[in-house]
């Protein structure tokens, strides 16, 4: 069981039914993620207590290694398995390793520049296990073995979506995905798991629609969170994922959180510690203020939980951000403005989560070029490994955080 820890209580704004809104056609073949929904303007969140960026007084992160950029334009998953860091892409509806070892802090090789490059496909292959699940042609999802071998196709995904994937202990895997369902109303977007080999089931109740999600494997069984990106609010689902005998287990779908109108393309990522677990969702606190909403998830999952925000300095729009999972004080990697001005650059700012979903800040990254996408993963040194990019250049490092 996950334990979760307090957060300063505050009061939030409660489900209220509301038709989602379908999102534009964007094809599986692209290398670069596609626009979201267009979100009204001048929300409002209830009032939460924030962390300004920059709260901890200006600690860092050493740089250990690059930044690098990679063989590749476009997204990969960063694992550490072995000793390694493996890179893996979507080649075709496969997956691609590119293996790094792992060394010591203080004896990273040199950063290189790549001497030939490749577009790979996008989203991302996302790994349960020993196995791999990737979109291919005509957004069909497919899953094969890390190591290689016989590809078996799974299900048809809502195409250009991401999908995501947990073991379910040490017997079974896990794909979640978004497909199609035409209403009275219009098209909803609906969130969907498939176990091993059985037949894909519905995992969003019946009227919530979903445009992200997230899954992370929590001893037996996987923790999702479903986003629900609508015109005029922004729920957060959780609910467990299990096998009990032969048949698949759900545990209770709750709203754990609902934010204001969505900037467009709004991503939520997924922190966690050895104890407890986070959604982090980039959203307007109010018309002009924008942040980080910090969520903790309990097991099991509980209405209205209190949050704390974490202020951004200015809006942005997108907002990718990342974090670690599984180890202590889980790091956050977001893109931030730099500053309150107009036009303010764009950087990585690195941060960690303690136990009770406080944010400190611990540094910048100043990327080279544009970021759309970014994936952490942490080593066995306690050191973060960085990628971040777009469909134009994908860029590698290292960060030790103090």
């Amino acid at each position: 069981m996950l334990a979760i820890s307090a957060c300063q209580k505050t009061t939030v704004s409660r489900r209220e039914d509301a038709a989602t809104p379908s999102v534009a056609d964007a094809s599986s073949d692209v290398s670069a993620p596609p626009k979201g929904e267009i979100g009204d303007a001048g929300a409002t969140h209830p009032s939460s207590p924030s962390v300004p960026l920059g709260a901890d007084g200006g600690a860092t992160c050493a740089r250990l290694f690059g930044p690098e950029e990679q063989p590749f334009h476009g997204p990969a998953t960063p694992l550490v398995r072995n000793g390694e860091l493996l890179l893996v892409t979507n080649e075709l509806g496969k997956p691609r390793v590119d293996r790094r070892p792992i060394v010591a802090p203080g004896k990273d090789p040199a950063s290189k520049g790549p001497e030939r490059i490749r577009t790979v496909r996008w989203p991302a292959c996302e790994i349960a296990g020993d196995l791999a699940y990737c979109v291919a042609d005509g957004s069909i999802l497919q899953r094969t073995p890390l190591a290689g071998g016989a590809t078996r196709e799974i299900a048809h995904t809502r195409p250009g979506t991401r999908i995501a994937a947990s073991a379910l202990g040490e017997l079974h895997t896990s794909v979640f995905y978004l497909s199609e369902r035409r209403t009275t109303e219009g098209v909803l977007n609906e969130a969907y798991v498939a176990v091993d080999d059985r037949e894909p089931q519905r995992i969003s109740e019946e009227g919530s629609g979903a445009t992200q999600v997230l899954a992370v494997p929590i001893g037996n069984a996987a923790l999702v969170l479903m986003l629900d990106a609508r015109l005029s609010m922004t729920p957060v689902h959780a609910r467990t994922v299990s096998v009990a005998g032969d048949r698949v287990s759900l545990g209770k779908d709750a709203v754990v959180f609902v934010g204001g109108s969505p900037e467009i393309g709004v991503s939520m990522a997924l922190a966690q510690s050895k104890e407890t677990a986070f959604a982090l969702v980039p959203l307007p606190m109010e018309t002009v203020r924008f942040g980080m909403a910090i969520v903790p998830l309990p097991l099991p999952a509980r209405d209205d939980m209190p949050f704390v925000w974490s202020q951004y300095p200015n809006g942005l729009d997108p907002a990718p951000l990342a974090a670690t999972l599984g180890a202590d004080r889980p790091t956050v990697v977001s893109l931030r403005p730099e500053s309150a001005e107009p036009g303010s650059k764009r950087v990585l700012e690195l941060g960690t989560l303690d136990e009770n979903g406080a944010y400190s800040a611990r540094g910048t990254i100043h990327p080279a070029g544009k970021v759309a996408e970014i994936r952490v993963a942490r080593d066995a040194f306690g050191a973060d490994w960085i990628l971040y990019g777009d469909s134009s250049k994908t860029w590698l490092e290292r960060r030790l955080c103090k």
